[in-house]
């Protein structure tokens, strides 16, 4: 930088963008750091709206993603220099992954860890419904306020969502997430997407999704109770974890789209970001003979599902947000009311159980 600019710009931080959408946020560097910043952001590039600076604009710069990797057909790392207007130049590095590579599910070898586990033996050996780690990050995010801008759009630095990361695995029950451990939600939003995307197998099976989307083909525009019976009959052949699993999940992304008018995340952005999440893996579906007997016996497979199609799985979770009962009426988020909304739900879907799927 020249020496005339240093003298009034002592501080800066980069802005990421995404299709002009703010998703990600360096700390502050100093002119005498030399202005280096040394953070990694995971980023999927998907969905995006305008975004606004709050500081001044000293220099930016732009690269298409799309001729840098997509065209190319690369993956893998990439060292840009980017030449930034008026003047300068940043030297940044960009890994790709296309949907395939990162929805390559695969189990951890780490018997004791929480990340890459089957839901189920990860719920048997810590004896709950749900697994410890989301309950935690889900409390704790709905503790600091839905109303916070940006929820699950913007990326926490992958350097302090690995430290604590480790301490999840060393300690899921004393982990420190409080807003003095852990000042940046997006870090806490970061690793609820992380734990979904690494689950071996996706939340929903493809035989369920597929019979999700067949469910919904087959609707009544007039019979919206019938539709939803329909519905989470299907969704009751899920094990019994994934089924509790996805309740909670359901019931919180419920409660973030309640405060849409503060946090401005729109149930097509948030479906966006969860539906691959939930529905997507590269690997071929993998169920037993018998669960794939119960959800046939029920309602005969005819449409085909891509298992990483992310509009796909977008519209779907956006069918299925749209159906599913609120845990709030108006303003009111109690704790009282994320009860009762599970109990209606837990109640609606328990009449059928799983052999009789």
């Amino acid at each position: 930088m020249p020496e005339k600019q240093k003298a009034f710009t002592e501080e800066m931080y980069c802005v990421l963008e995404v299709n002009e959408t703010h998703r990600a946020r360096t700390g502050v560097s100093t002119a005498e750091q030399k202005f280096r910043w040394r953070e990694t952001f995971e980023i999927d590039i998907q969905h995006a709206t305008h975004t606004n600076f709050s500081h001044k604009l000293c220099h930016k710069g732009s690269l298409k993603l799309l001729e840098a990797f997509v065209v190319d057909r690369l993956n893998g790392n990439r060292m840009f220099a980017l030449n930034l207007e008026p003047k300068g130049q940043l030297i940044v590095k960009i890994a790709f992954h296309n949907v395939a590579a990162a929805f390559r599910r695969i189990v951890n070898c780490r018997y004791d860890g929480l990340f890459g586990i089957p839901l189920q033996r990860l719920v048997a050996r810590e004896g709950r419904e749900t697994p410890l780690i989301l309950s935690r990050l889900l409390q704790e995010i709905e503790h600091r306020g839905i109303d916070y801008s940006g929820l699950y759009i913007l990326c926490g630095s992958l350097e302090k969502k690995r430290v604590l990361r480790e301490e999840l695995e060393l300690n899921v029950e004393r982990a420190r997430l409080s807003v003095e451990a852990v000042p940046d939600t997006n870090v806490l939003a970061c690793l609820v997407k992380d734990f979904l995307r690494e689950l071996p197998e996706p939340l929903i099976s493809t035989s369920i999704y597929s019979m999700i989307v067949e469910a919904f083909s087959v609707a009544l525009p007039n019979d919206p109770q019938g539709n939803r019976r329909l519905l989470l009959r299907v969704i009751d052949c899920l094990p019994a974890p994934n089924k509790n699993t996805l309740i909670q999940i359901m019931d919180h992304l419920k409660l973030v789209m309640s405060s849409e008018q503060h946090n401005g995340i729109t149930a097509a952005r948030l479906t966006g970001i969860f539906g691959c999440l939930l529905f997507c893996s590269c690997n071929a579906p993998t169920e037993s003979g018998s669960t794939q007997g119960q959800v046939s016996s029920i309602y005969p497979p005819k449409t085909v599902v891509n298992p990483l199609d992310t509009d796909q799985a977008a519209q779907t979770l956006r069918l299925l947000v749209d159906i599913w009962p609120s845990r709030v009426n108006g303003s009111d988020s109690s704790s009282s009311g994320s009860a009762s909304n599970s109990t209606d739900v837990t109640s609606t879907i328990n009449p059928v159980s799983e052999s009789q799927c």
